[in-house]
């Protein structure tokens, strides 16, 4: 009978596999190490997002009066004296989760990796917000009275609180946390290396 066989054979080495194999067990307990260098990739990836203002969508531009409400001058980057970037009135935001600013959440479990910002108005900025009409809230206002005593004027200071009704406008959502495909790729090379190797790079 006539025909054609390729025979493929393959020696493992028992001892090498062995080893190997106990090498990604272990490291696959505290995957700690590895989840710290790609938190650095997600922070650079959050600073392009920010530098794009939104990505792979652009971020809805702001409005007449959300431009006309920013800071001006050196301290602020408003209509005046600055550029007019989104989400970066003051750069907190995006310092919170391009490095290590104030805000910044970075957690390393055995099984998880937690990544973003506490900052109070993050979530409305990253989800959108619904109009909120009609909420009240205490305002505490600062009254000053100057009078004179003779020759001397002294200035009173009090402080009061009142409470006002104010509408929340809608905000619209900017995410700004977001897996590229680059990200999840980067991800995956990363454990790859770190589970098989040993090395995290």
């Amino acid at each position: 009978m006539a025909g054609a066989a390729l025979d493929i054979r393959y020696d493992l080495d028992h001892t090498k596999a062995s080893t190997l194999i106990a090498g990604i067990l272990a490291r696959g307990k505290d995957p700690r190490r590895v989840f710290k260098v790609i938190v650095v990739d997600l922070e650079r990836s959050a600073a392009d997002t920010f530098r794009a203002e939104g990505r792979p969508t652009p971020w809805k531009r702001l409005s007449p009066v959300t431009i006309a409400r920013r800071r001006k001058g050196k301290r602020g980057q408003g209509a005046v004296g600055g550029s007019v970037k989104i989400l970066q009135d003051t750069g907190r935001l995006r310092m919170s989760v391009s490095g290590r600013a104030r805000g910044s959440v970075r957690r390393f479990g055995r099984v998880d990796l937690t990544f973003g910002t506490n900052l109070a108005y993050a979530a409305d900025q990253q989800y959108g917000r619904a109009r909120k009409p009609g909420q009240k809230e205490t305002v505490k206002a600062h009254r000053r009275k100057a009078h004179s005593r003779g020759s001397i004027k002294v200035k009173a200071h009090r402080v009061t609180s009142f409470i006002r009704t104010v509408t929340w406008p809608k905000v619209p959502a900017r995410p700004y946390l977001l897996w590229q495909h680059q990200d999840v790729d980067g991800a995956i090379k990363h454990l790859l290396h770190y589970m098989v190797w040993g090395r995290a790079y």
